[in-house]
């Protein structure tokens, strides 16, 4: 997030710099945000110069008109697809992770990343459906801004697209001979009860399962995992 300063822009003097931050615009987003009537009254600045203002940053920092459309159609073109080697049909599709697919194409702009998500998601339930195949998605967490650990990184809208979403959780580091301990807990499901857990070891051996147990996830992390 860019900070206004001194000479950021022509008209930026220091008084001016300083008579924003005394109304608490720090930022650019927060300069072309605010009202600039109500500015104006507030902070003792000329609306001419505060519109003269937010009209050349906006130049200068507002990306170029885009559309969902394009940005999809660069995401298929940049999209590999490999071989198994298997001459039979396909059964499942893994996208691994769906949020690291949609960052590399937006780019860090997210005027358009809503619908570009939403049409993905329409795109895979249709495939899962016309194909008979089981659409696996992975969704990677970032650090929540409130300080509540971690968050998944398609925010709450991505919750409701998939029709069962599972908890991946990782415990704590084990030694040689008894390997990380994981859990897999059900939070969405038409067909299994949910709040179920299960332990698993990734092995040399493949994935193994210990047991199954009721999970005690209160509501708040229910809401905030994918």
């Amino acid at each position: 997030m860019v900070l206004l300063r001194e000479g950021i822009c022509p008209g930026a003097t220091a008084q001016l710099i300083q008579a924003l931050r005394d109304q608490n615009i720090v930022t650019v987003v927060q300069l072309v945000s605010a009202d600039i009537e109500d500015l104006a009254q507030k902070s003792s600045v000329s609306y001419k110069t505060l519109v003269a203002v937010r009209r050349v940053l906006l130049v200068q920092y507002s990306p170029f008109p885009s559309n969902g459309t394009d940005f999809y159609e660069e995401l298929l073109a940049s999209t590999a697809i490999l071989s198994t080697g298997n001459q039979s049909s396909v059964k499942a599709v893994v996208i691994d992770s769906v949020s690291a697919v949609l960052s590399s194409v937006l780019g860090g702009h997210q005027l358009e990343g809503m619908s570009l998500m939403m049409q993905l998601a329409r795109e895979l339930k249709t495939m899962a459906r016309e194909l008979n195949v089981a659409v696996i998605v992975t969704n990677s967490v970032v650090q929540d801004p409130g300080g509540r650990g971690v968050k998944p990184a398609l925010g709450r809208t991505w919750r409701y697209v998939p029709n069962v979403r599972v908890l991946l959780q990782r415990g704590t580091e084990g030694d040689d001979l008894q390997p990380v301990k994981r859990t897999a807990t059900i939070l969405k499901s038409s067909r299994q009860p949910t709040r179920r857990s299960t332990e698993f070891d990734i092995t040399s051996c493949g994935t193994l399962t210990n047991r199954t147990t009721s999970s005690q996830h209160s509501a708040g992390d229910l809401d905030n995992t994918d």
